[in-house]
């Protein structure tokens, strides 16, 4: 009995503390607060995928192979449609990362366009991570679905340039080497991200967790590719200043044979800038593995809207807008800084972001 009493009181102790540390948590990280679970939910249909993802529910089609964003209506009556066709091709940007359907930038853009009696239909096909040399040969791989006069809209992210070799073994520039605790991790995720993401405190130790495992301060040399993380090579880390090169000549490649196949098919083809937070002033909270731009040596939007001039490509900037948006905000006094990119997330846009990307992209298709 004595041995049952002190084992409740340890449990009991243990509840406490759990639930004070719980309502810090929630005091201090409130942006942790939210619904964050991540669950793939099993579909009936092998052509349907549906997901859970930063607690939205999330529905794909794969038609032909490739995975549209869904709003569960027939997609392929929508093709089926004699309306102007966009297909925009993209990684999870493009998939709409943590958003609701009608959060995303394709949603609005759809709406904005035909409110404004331009008869369109937009289909968002995302991969992965990958690379733009990925999305190339997808685009390549997809010439039957497309008509004369489609829009290809090609979302480039600065995650995009790596070096040959990095594309081909489709490796995260800094992915930590195999190991017991990574495998551990490994084996543990889908109950973590399921179950106790749940939980505010946990999601705040999984924070801390990661800050940790990488060097977040130090020399540009010291730090190697924690310096810059997947910018690494886009921004020509300055340890990493040869490979950027070879990455940027691949990238260039690559950008020539999209152009050259969007002309022979007779497509209208627009590169769609996703910005990153690091372009932005006031984005130290976002930028928790303290990323910097000091450690590169190339200017990576400088680079690419030269490259893309260079070849006469039309492109969509919406980084304009989101600088124009922020300076608002802090002149009204209201900014706050996840309001553009998903919290602690340096790339994916918040739904406010999502809305920018619109507005720019539709104004880059009326006047293509």
């Amino acid at each position: 009995m004595v041995v049952l009493k002190k084992i409740f009181s340890q449990l009991a102790f243990i509840f406490i503390l759990f639930v004070i540390l719980e309502l810090i948590s929630i005091k201090l990280f409130p942006e942790y607060s939210q619904n964050q679970k991540y669950k793939k939910l099993t579909n009936s249909n092998k052509k349907n995928l549906s997901i859970i993802q930063k607690g939205k529910y999330q529905h794909f089609e794969l038609i032909e192979g490739l995975k549209i964003r869904s709003d569960k209506n027939d997609i392929k009556k929508k093709l089926a449609e004699k309306n102007k066709k966009i297909w925009i091709f993209g990684d999870s940007i493009t998939g709409g990362y943590g958003l609701k359907y009608t959060d995303t930038f394709f949603y609005s853009l759809e709406k904005i366009l035909n409110i404004n009696e331009q008869k369109f239909n937009v289909f968002p096909i995302s991969r992965n991570a990958g690379t733009f040399g990925d999305l190339v040969s997808i685009v390549q791989n997809s010439k039957d679905i497309f008509g004369e006069n489609d829009y290809i809209i090609s979302q480039f992210t600065y995650m995009d340039i790596a070096p040959p070799q990095n594309i081909n073994k489709n490796q995260n520039p800094i992915q930590s080497k195999s190991g017991i605790f990574k495998k551990i991790s490994s084996t543990i995720n889908e109950f973590r991200f399921e179950y106790l993401h749940e939980s505010t405190f946990i999601r705040v130790l999984t924070h801390y967790a990661s800050i940790m495992k990488r060097k977040t301060s130090g020399t540009c040399s010291e730090r190697g590719m924690h310096a810059l993380g997947r910018y690494s090579y886009s921004y020509g880390s300055q340890k990493y200043l040869e490979e950027s090169k070879l990455a940027w000549t691949h990238f260039e490649e690559r950008l020539q044979s999209l152009k050259k196949f969007s002309k022979e098919k007779k497509l209208k083809l627009i590169i769609l800038i996703s910005p990153i937070s690091l372009q932005l002033e006031n984005h130290n909270k976002i930028n928790f593995h303290n990323l910097d731009l000091n450690c590169s040596e190339i200017d990576a939007r400088k680079k690419l809207l030269n490259l893309l001039n260079e070849y006469k490509i039309t492109y969509s900037d919406p980084l304009v807008l989101f600088n124009e948006a922020m300076q608002t905000d802090l002149a009204e006094n209201n900014f706050e800084p996840f309001s553009f990119f998903s919290e602690y997330d340096t790339a994916h846009p918040s739904s406010k972001g999502s809305l920018l990307m619109a507005i720019s992209l539709y104004k880059t298709i009326i006047n293509y």
